[in-house]
């Protein structure tokens, strides 16, 4: 099975991590969503991907430093936890609620997974994702560079990987590993649906992050499966496999 999953929602139409991005998303057929979630100086936790306002607010504020009040004056589609729970807390999503920040935002998030039927913690922290599969909670391990790949395969026997696409030449040549250590992989961020076509036939990829929500009926858990190729079979002219600099042109 390959799963899609809405990378902050359908945010090319509409502002990331609000509702308008999750509501376009489930309407687009999407079953898993992603979301960014951060911790701020009232201990509200709120959907949020930046340290700052900057990018989508244009003021310089620092996220960590408001208050809900503040927060919501300068951007009036700012969701809570709260609210998204009540909105989308049920039982035919997937949520994989991406920890920004550490263990502070990480303990106003965790009360709220016993709410879900499905929910994952992913981070770059691993330091905290050491906590959280220690807790015996889902968790997704946020990884960029090599060397962050090899650490989690090194320490984390079964874990879930959730590796930047970037990373595909490098996993192709670590499918033994993979399959020894009992590995999931999802990649970030993938929009062209020929280059998703290709990854779900890699037995080694389980799905991806997306901000294309023509993927939501395309492959929200869909039954593409891998076709078996050996590792013979498949030119290293195909997609992602020439160079690691490659690969980077696959993702808009």
């Amino acid at each position: 099975m390959f799963t899609a999953i809405a990378h902050r929602g359908d945010n090319r139409r509409f502002t990331e991590n609000t509702r308008a991005a999750f509501d376009s998303s489930l309407e687009h057929g999407f079953t898993a969503l992603e979301l960014d979630l951060v911790r701020i100086k009232d201990g509200t936790v709120v959907l949020f991907h930046d340290d700052t306002l900057e990018r989508l607010c244009g003021v310089s504020l620092n996220a960590r430093d408001l208050t809900y009040h503040q927060f919501k004056a300068a951007f009036p589609e700012l969701l809570t936890l709260y609210e998204f729970m009540a909105l989308y807390g049920r039982n035919d999503l997937s949520l994989n609620f991406e920890i920004k920040g550490d263990r502070y935002t990480f303990a106003g998030v965790e009360p709220y997974l016993s709410f879900c039927t499905d929910p994952l913690i992913s981070s770059f922290d691993l330091d905290l994702m050491r906590d959280v599969r220690a807790a015996g909670l889902p968790a997704g391990f946020l990884v960029h560079t090599g060397p962050e790949l090899l650490s989690v395969l090194r320490d984390f026997p079964g874990a879930r990987i959730h590796a930047s696409h970037e990373l595909v030449p490098l996993l192709y040549g670590l499918q033994s590993a993979l399959a020894a250590g009992n590995h999931t992989v999802y990649l970030y961020t993938v929009n062209q649906p020929a280059h998703a076509d290709y990854l779900a036939g890699l037995p080694f990829i389980s799905g991806v992050f997306t901000d294309n929500s023509e993927f939501g009926r395309r492959y929200a858990h869909s039954e593409i499966t891998s076709t078996g190729d050996s590792n013979e079979n498949r030119s290293v002219s195909e997609p992602f496999l020439r160079t690691p600099d490659a690969a980077v042109e696959f993702v808009a």
